[in-house]
């Protein structure tokens, strides 16, 4: 099976007026518009998506940075998972290619944390919910007040 990214938006509106609701909202309507890129094919972002604060992560990357984010719990310890340790463990082998999809997330958080302060896990939690959605899933809750790894 050969997996082709769908974009994956989030828009910063949605994180700035109502990052601390605890569902994600449907996609705003020119989510829809975006067209769909070969893989491979990146996109700095056109003046009008830097415009409208539109960050783009596929779909891919997104689930990915998750996966590998909340990959780490374990049950015994009660130790691990989604707690935005993913940050500091981007030269570990199992994380190969997440650099590039931090680095766009980094941004986001950056302009997310100037209107109120967020928890990697959190924010990485959020983009991983909005991209199931994104890409014809559920909306899934997304409850906050996670607290990031030391």
């Amino acid at each position: 099976m050969r997996f082709m990214p769908t974009p994956s938006v989030v828009p910063l509106e949605f994180v700035h007026s109502e990052f601390s609701q605890t569902q994600i909202p449907a996609p705003p309507p020119e989510a829809s518009h975006i067209p769909d890129r070969p893989q491979g094919e990146t996109s700095q972002g056109t003046s009008e998506e830097k415009k409208t604060g539109m960050i783009k992560l596929s779909a891919y990357s997104s689930f990915s940075l998750v996966f590998h984010d909340a990959g780490t719990f374990d049950m015994d310890e009660n130790s691990g998972g989604m707690n935005g340790s993913i940050v500091y463990e981007l030269e570990r082998p199992e994380n190969a290619g997440l650099k590039k999809p931090m680095k766009i997330l980094e941004k986001a958080k950056t302009e997310v944390d100037a209107v109120k302060p967020v928890s990697w896990a959190d924010m990485i939690a959020v983009v991983g919910a909005e991209a199931v959605s994104l890409c014809g899933g559920p909306t899934i809750p997304v409850p906050l007040g996670r607290l990031d790894s030391m």
